[in-house]
């Protein structure tokens, strides 16, 4: 996964490294794989129709445990790589994963899979 991390930093309008990343492109990193999952998350809309038999066309994403685990490897990985203290948001060194953004982000989408009835 660090070779996937490295890439898609580097891959960014902004080329990053791992010494240079941000909090915020550990949570666009996240995001695009997001896109990969296999749980389907229902729009509000498909919640309300609901139609036996019509196809679901709601987008697959990634489970609420797949994203905490991701999480923790990526702490795992930016820690191996000399970046292992906290995340102090007023200096913007250290561990971006240990962000409170970053925190946060399994929250939500354990909020939005909750909306979405999926358990």
């Amino acid at each position: 996964m660090e070779r996937e991390l490295i890439q898609f930093l580097e891959s960014l309008s902004i080329p990053k490294s791992l010494a240079t990343a941000l909090p915020s492109d550990v949570i666009t990193f996240l995001v695009w794989k997001d896109t990969g999952g296999r749980t389907k998350v229902h729009n509000q809309m498909r919640l309300s129709t609901n139609r036996v038999g019509v196809p679901c066309d709601c987008p697959k994403k990634l489970a609420f445990g797949t994203v905490d685990s991701l999480i923790g490897k990526l702490r795992s990985i930016f820690a191996d790589n000399s970046r292992d203290v906290e995340w102090p948001s007023f200096l913007g060194v250290g561990n971006p994963v240990s962000c409170r953004s970053v925190k946060r982000y399994p929250a939500d989408v354990r909020e939005e899979q909750l909306r979405s009835r999926v358990t």
